[in-house]
């Protein structure tokens, strides 16, 4: 019997993401996984991987290295995980405490990031990886199947998640994300809300929120026609984990900008909505899964950088409230579709997840499939090239020294 340890240090979005990975280590027979996360995410990890063994250390904020109690919980945490002997260690994040975790293990049974003799180090998948999203409008990996790729035979994609099928709940609505750029102003969202009202065909419209959001929450009842608002019950703030799955999961559809709350909507088979902009691309983080939908910005300047300064006042913002993006998410077919928007449908291939455009235009669309087939025969799962590749192409692919020097790691 073998344990592998996943480290996931990252965010409520980044553990539902690491879904794939941690699906195909489970599905070897006999052998132990256990999950690292931050100690806000352990009762989360807990209910979606409940097959797993799940440890948490304190990764988010609080913490100083002159605190003598943080110190000696983090000393007490590094001993738990050092005790696990494990065979294979995922490090998925590329942070400095990540690093530090990594040097508690032989650099050999690291997989994705590791500080071997006192250096950074990624291995050759995590390599390609940010080779592949460095023309982001032509990414061609989803993160899930990013990080599934450091496991032998990931499981089939499909499996990953149920298919999304309404259950009957009404209506979701996530207000808004961590980053409010990426994020709809409210007048807008109450246009849209309206509209999916009228494709579902009921309520209740479930708000959903942190606390902060509990002020919009009100701004947008306000905006809403008295019909539609009493159809809204507001639960910014008043969810535990336990709660927001049971309440997402009784929904007919959410609408959501690309949040944590949707890749757990996709985690439980639930219809998503999402509208990506700014920095947000559907291509690397859209919901997992078939059944769902990215109204996706593709402004030129599409996706920008996170926590840059946006030269153009984020006016990918104003098409979201469109007439005829309206008209589509009230149900009724698509027609005068905005030219700085792409409407896609999610679905599946042997790599992964893949999005196919419904409506508007992707400049890229050859271009990342040319690569999808690339790392497709890379990872084995096809022989022959059906889109032509160019030398640009293959050096993202490859690096001169992949075939010149042996990568150190081990394939797990």
């Amino acid at each position: 019997m073998a344990t592998s340890l996943v480290i996931q240090l990252a965010r409520f979005g980044d553990l539902v993401q690491t879904k794939r990975l941690v699906a195909s280590l489970t599905s070897r027979p006999g052998d132990e996984v256990c999950l690292v996360v931050d100690h806000s995410l352990r009762e989360l990890a807990k209910l979606l991987y409940p097959h797993v063994g799940v440890y948490s250390i304190q990764a988010h904020g609080g913490g100083h290295v002159q605190d003598s109690t943080f110190v000696r919980k983090m000393i007490a945490s590094c001993t738990e995980l050092r005790a696990l002997d494990a065979d294979c260690v995922y490090n998925l994040n590329f942070s400095g405490l990540n690093m530090a975790l990594s040097s508690l293990f032989d650099p050999g049974i690291v997989r994705g990031y590791r500080l071997e003799q006192g250096q950074w180090r990624k291995d050759a998948w995590a390599h390609m990886g940010f080779r592949l999203a460095s023309r982001r409008q032509s990414s061609p990996l989803n993160l899930v199947d990013l990080w599934a790729g450091y496991a032998r035979d990931p499981i089939d994609p499909a499996k990953v998640n149920p298919p999304a099928t309404a259950h009957g709940g009404g209506i979701g609505v996530v207000l808004a994300g961590r980053d409010p750029r990426r994020s709809l102003d409210t007048r807008t969202l109450a246009l849209l809300t309206s509209a999916a009202l009228e494709r579902v065909g009921h309520g209740p419209i479930v708000l959903l929120g942190t606390r902060a959001e509990s002020r919009m929450a009100r701004d947008l009842q306000s905006l809403l026609r008295p019909a539609v608002a009493r159809e809204v019950s507001d639960l910014t703030g008043r969810t535990h984990w336990q709660g927001l799955m049971e309440h997402v999961q009784k929904l007919d559809l959410l609408l959501t900008p690309d949040t944590g709350t949707m890749h757990l909507a996709a985690h439980l088979g639930v219809p998503v909505m999402a509208f990506f902009l700014a920095s947000a691309w559907c291509h690397e983080t859209g919901p997992y899964g078939k059944g769902h939908v990215v109204v996706q910005s593709v402004q030129e300047c599409a996706p920008c950088k996170e926590g840059h300064r946006c030269p153009h006042q984020v006016c990918c913002v104003a098409s979201f409230a469109s007439r005829s993006l309206l008209r589509y998410v009230s149900g009724r077919s698509i027609r005068d579709w905005p030219r700085d928007l792409a409407l896609y449908a999610s679905g599946f291939d042997r790599l992964g997840s893949v999005f196919h455009v419904l409506a508007g235009d992707d400049l890229a669309r050859d271009e990342r499939a040319a690569l999808r087939e690339l790392v497709t025969i890379h990872n084995h799962l096809k022989t022959l090239l059906d889109h032509p590749a160019s030398d640009d192409l293959l050096k993202r692919l490859y690096r001169e020294k992949d075939w010149m020097v042996h990568a150190s790691g081990t394939v797990c």
